[in-house]
């Protein structure tokens, strides 16, 4: 082979191969291993990734694309058993090479996909080291183990001239050659530095000593390290090798090891992992796989009732898996009435993922399960007479649904709402009454014909309150009348209801004064009694509960029914140069300094520059102090340090009788929309404030968005003493 020529980059020669119960990867160096015995594989594969497979699969099945073989296990080792996959197959990799797969096992991390993009592994041998090389960092200012590996893979000469550099004559380099060749000159596990050290023409150690070389790698333990080097040199020196050559594995090979390095084990046994996710992806329409990814990142939207009665639907985690999808391209639908199914489903015909119905906010299992088995609706009122007039669901249940925009296949979202509204409100039926009267001075219901009636009303309410005697016999009550009545009183009624006067104020007989009153109001009374009074209430409860479930755009609806945004973000069209609203995915990965200067204690301290975000909060982490923040752009995981508890709280103030009434919920309640200050750091947002900063506060609670764009902002949280 020439110097300067990687074999990985011709067609891959690395088989893995079945022999018996095991599974062995082999190749032309001789750096054949055991994977794994079966049983042991499969146990990694449900502990590790066999979620979101088990979930394609079980959808494959369900749209007859694969068929059933017994039992899943078998099912499984037909179409996905590492043997019966084409490893081999170039596809595979150039979809892995282009980040083309979401979620895909262990590259789904920011690292993970550039890693796979930096590499373009064309062979499981080079997957594999991706997934170990991306997990090592290189001390500060150093180049990361893993473009050191993608810089010699694309240009092999590179490596041979650092090791020349080093010092190494032609026999070392065969030495090296015979390790890491395979590897592009990067050592990538645990293992292959074992065998290093073990050849008696580097060190010569053996099982136990290189045992403890890779248990101080895994480990990170100085103590253990430094006994080590101590005995690698010894040894290497007794063997007569050279400096140079013992340096060269230590000092880089080795000493590369030390950020996080991995077993073979890991590696091989998670890339193939990712490559039977690849394969599905490679087979069968990506749909699926993205409805799986979406299914088990969701959380309790398993699609099978026994599965899902054992956990309640976390609606934070919905969204924020949903977020995370669209952001990637994935089209989420609003859940048909008709073809929604329990969990997620994929619409391959359409395509894009048809929403669960456990998903919806206030519905319930028991309700979902009814809506299923009573399919398929004509209408609308169909759906009524079927569910909701055999009082199988509630009426809260079905403007959610309206809402969420099940119904849309019938007609406009609105005016569906409007409809239902005006049938469940409770209107009146026949002639009202006095009885009624307060209602419709309540709801400023009476002509202004009847303006002096109605003070008449509210007159006579208020000297009811103050009863100066009980009279007996004959039965009747005597009212004292205030100083500022007593001009009402004069003008407008007579002195014959006076029975006398104390300290000044009049006191008059009740039963005297309702024989006026009820007079006086004689006409007002006449009129309740009309069909237009009866219209005049029935419009105005209808009015009062369209104004109640009608508040809101859709985007609101959306957020409060499916806890996603399937038209607009509410905040879109904010005015974001006003309030210096940046976009979260155009800022640098790390963060800016603004400036540095001195603390009291003599340190050095960096100020970064910040900015804005806002969104709509999905999900919190209380034991991470995260949440996560659907802004108009994509999902954003907020990191708070030591305020995060402060923001989250519940607000509480205790009443006379002793107990408590809440003053203000969390403001990382799902659905609050917030304005946070602070700055990004890697695929973090972090908030933050100085003391010279123009913004005061790190996070703001938005209350409103004005219709030319302006925000109503809560700057301070609730005081209670």
């Amino acid at each position: 082979m020439q110097v300067g020529e990687n074999p990985l980059n011709r067609s891959a020669d690395h088989p893995l191969e079945k022999r018996g119960n095991d599974i062995v990867y082999s190749d032309s160096n001789n750096l054949g291993v055991k994977v794994s015995r079966k049983r042991r594989y499969l146990r990694l594969l449900t502990i590790e990734g066999l979620d979101k497979i088990r979930a394609t699969l079980d959808t494959l099945l369900e749209q007859k694309e694969i068929e059933w073989q017994g039992s899943i296990r078998k099912t499984f080792e037909k179409y996905l058993h590492p043997t019966n996959i084409d490893l081999e197959d170039e596809r595979l990799y150039k979809m892995l090479s282009k980040g083309e797969v979401l979620d895909l096992f262990q590259f789904s991390t920011d690292i993970g996909h550039q890693s796979a993009i930096k590499v373009k592994p064309k062979n499981l041998l080079e997957v594999a080291a991706a997934n170990s090389l991306m997990r090592l960092m290189a001390d500060g200012g150093q180049e990361q183990p893993i473009d050191t590996f993608v810089r010699y893979k694309n240009n092999i000469a590179l490596w041979y001239e650092e090791m020349k550099n080093f010092g190494l004559n032609e026999d070392e380099i065969k030495i090296m050659e015979h390790y890491l060749l395979p590897l592009s000159g990067v050592a990538d596990t645990q293992e292959v530095v074992m065998r290093m050290s073990m050849d008696e023409r580097i060190s010569g150690f053996d099982i136990p000593w290189a045992n403890k070389l890779r248990k101080a790698i895994a480990k990170r333990s100085k103590a253990a390290l430094d006994e080590t080097k101590d005995e690698y040199y010894k040894r290497g020196k007794e063997a007569g090798t050279s400096k140079a050559l013992l340096d060269y594995v230590w000092e880089v090979q080795i000493k590369r090891m030390l950020g996080y390095a991995f077993s073979i084990l890991h590696t091989i046994g998670y890339s193939i992992i990712a490559m039977q996710e690849l394969n599905l992806n490679l087979k069968y329409d990506p749909l699926y796989w993205q409805t799986a990814c979406l299914t088990v990142n969701s959380g309790g939207m398993e699609s099978d009732e026994e599965n899902a009665k054992k956990q309640g639907t976390n609606y934070g985690k919905v969204a924020s898996a949903i977020g995370n999808m669209r952001y990637q391209g994935v089209k989420i639908a609003l859940p048909d009435i008709n073809k929604a199914k329990f969990g997620f489903s994929p619409d391959i015909e359409n395509r894009q993922i048809i929403y669960g119905l456990k998903g919806l906010v206030g519905i319930g299992d028991d309700a979902v399960y009814s809506i299923i088995d009573n399919r398929p609706y004509n209408s609308f009122q169909d759906f009524l007479r079927k569910l909701y007039h055999t009082k199988i669901i509630k009426k809260g249940q079905v403007i959610q649904l309206i809402k969420a925009g099940c119904f849309d296949s019938f007609g406009d979202r609105r005016e569906m709402l409007v409809s239902f509204v005006k049938e469940i409100t409770e209107t009146k039926n026949k002639a009202l009454n006095m009885q009624n009267f307060p209602t419709l001075v309540g709801r400023d219901l009476i002509p202004e014909q009847f303006s002096l009636m109605v003070r008449f009303f509210k007159f006579r309410k208020y000297i009811m309150k103050d009863v100066y005697r009980q009279v007996t016999a004959p039965k009747d009550r005597h009212l004292i009348l205030e100083a500022r009545c007593t001009d009402f009183f004069n003008e407008h009624f007579s002195d014959e209801h006076v029975v006398e006067m104390v300290n000044n104020h009049l006191v008059i007989s009740e039963k005297s004064f309702n024989k006026e009153y009820d007079k006086k109001m004689q006409p007002v009374k006449e009129w309740v009694a009309t069909n237009e009074a009866l219209q005049k209430l029935n419009k105005s409860l209808i009015d009062e509960n369209v104004s109640k479930y009608l508040s809101g755009s859709l985007s609101r609806w959306e957020m409060d029914s499916l806890s996603f945004y399937y038209h607009v973000h509410e905040l879109a069209h904010v005015n974001a140069k006003k309030y210096s609203i940046g976009n979260f995915y155009d800022m640098p990965e790390e963060p800016q300094i603004e400036k540095t200067y001195t603390n009291k204690r003599g340190r050095e301290v960096k100020q970064w520059r910040t900015t804005r975000i806002i969104g709509t909060v999905l999900d919190k982490d209380k034991n991470k102090n995260t949440i996560s923040l659907l802004t108009p752009n994509g999902v954003v995981i907020v990191k708070y340090s030591g305020n995060f508890s402060f923001y989250d709280r519940q607000i509480s103030a205790k009443l006379a009788n002793g107990k408590s009434q809440i003053v203000e919920k969390s403001w990382f309640g799902r659905g609050n929309m917030l304005l946070i200050t602070g700055f990004r750091r890697g695929n973090k947002f972090f908030p933050r404030t100085y003391r010279d900063s123009i913004f005061d506060h790190s996070t703001i609670l938005i209350n409103r968005i004005k219709d030319n764009g302006d925000l109503s902002l809560k700057l301070e949280r609730e005081y209670v003493e």
